[in-house]
């Protein structure tokens, strides 16, 4: 039974990729506490620490400010 909720989880992990897109459903839309999987934190937090410093890489390289 808990790989059901481990993939019915992942499936709303997809659901808000697929509506929101891939960036604002792990940077803005959830944290996903109700997911209990440890790689998949890990890898939400890897992606997330590596957007931000890329965008960070960005505006101080460009003319712009990005919100």
């Amino acid at each position: 039974m808990a790989a059901k909720k481990k993939s019915n989880h992942l499936q709303e992990v997809f659901d808000a990729m697929d509506g929101e897109g891939f960036d604002y459903c792990f940077m803005h839309y959830s944290e996903w506490k109700e997911i209990k999987d440890p790689e998949f934190h890990e890898l939400r937090k890897a992606y997330m620490k590596a957007a931000k410093a890329l965008q960070k890489y960005v505006e101080k390289n460009s003319d712009g400010d990005l919100v």
